[in-house]
């Protein structure tokens, strides 16, 4: 279920309560790094498949637990592809193997949404249930995932995007429309081409937000951060109101909103 994929990411200025307006910075995230511990050394796995017509359906959601979730769209394709692997991992390969079966991946297909639901047992009793999801679409698909633990990495969609993730780092990139994203802790990174009435929304508990939009971006500019830094880069703020915690202003003709928010970390903001 591997894809080669670019190297992409940023690594924010550190500097506490600072607001710093110049001065890019670069850096990497790797989607690949499977942060988050699981419990047990012995690991059973599946794999899964679907595939659905893609038809009259205008969205996609994903209900995820532990685990990857990547979404791509593809231009032309009429087809929702659905792979997924399932895993257990205990203390023993025996007991693993055992309750594969206990984790299932449910499909359901509805005239106007595709819904991928992950289901594990009611009681992990010790082991650790997981499922990582690459699925692919049409760019015009409205995209919903919610998500326990684990990254998200969606990719050339050209329509809205919902991100709820708990633990792990969310990725968007050359995503062309309005974007959604929260997560408890971890990285949010958007790679966008934000439209004059489009809105990008992010909120961290604990980590970061990287945001590169085109230069000539129209947008409302709002950076909160309750401990950390805010950084602006190759975009022209007008009207900017700053103190130590906030950055506010207006890109172009303010047509859209950029609303960032974050607990404890960086933000950083740079027109590409």
């Amino acid at each position: 279920m591997k894809r080669n994929r670019k190297t992409l990411g940023i690594m924010a200025v550190v500097a506490d309560l600072t607001l710093l307006l110049s001065g890019c910075v670069t850096g990497v995230v790797d989607l690949d790094d499977d942060d988050w511990d699981h419990s047990g050394n012995y690991e059973a796995s599946a794999d899964f498949s679907e595939t659905v017509g893609a038809a009259s359906r205008t969205a996609l959601h994903v209900l995820g637990g532990n685990g990857k979730v990547e979404i791509w769209g593809i231009p032309g394709t009429t087809e929702i592809t659905i792979d997924a692997v399932r895993r257990v991992r205990s203390s023993s390969q025996a007991d693993a193997a055992r309750h594969l079966d206990d984790l299932q991946v449910l499909v359901n297909v509805n005239y106007d949404d595709v819904v991928v639901k992950t289901l594990p047992p009611d009681h992990s009793h010790g082991r650790t249930y997981i499922v990582d999801y690459e699925i692919t679409v049409p760019p015009h698909l409205v995209s919903r995932v919610a998500n326990g633990n684990g990254q998200v990495r969606i990719e050339g969609m050209s329509t809205d995007i919902h991100v709820e993730n708990g633990n792990g780092d969310v990725a968007l990139v050359d995503v062309l429309g309005s974007s959604w994203v929260t997560v408890g802790n971890g990285q949010i990174s958007t790679w966008a081409f934000l439209p004059d009435d489009g809105r990008i929304v992010n909120a961290v508990g604990n980590g970061s937000i990287f945001l590169e939009v085109q230069p000539q971006v129209s947008a409302t500019f709002d950076a909160k951060v309750g401990n950390g830094s805010i950084s602006l880069c190759d975009l022209d703020l007008q009207q900017m109101m700053s103190t130590p915690r906030q950055l506010r202003g207006v890109f172009g003709e303010g047509d859209g909103t950029i609303d960032l928010a974050l607990g404890n970390g960086q933000i950083h903001v740079q027109g590409g």
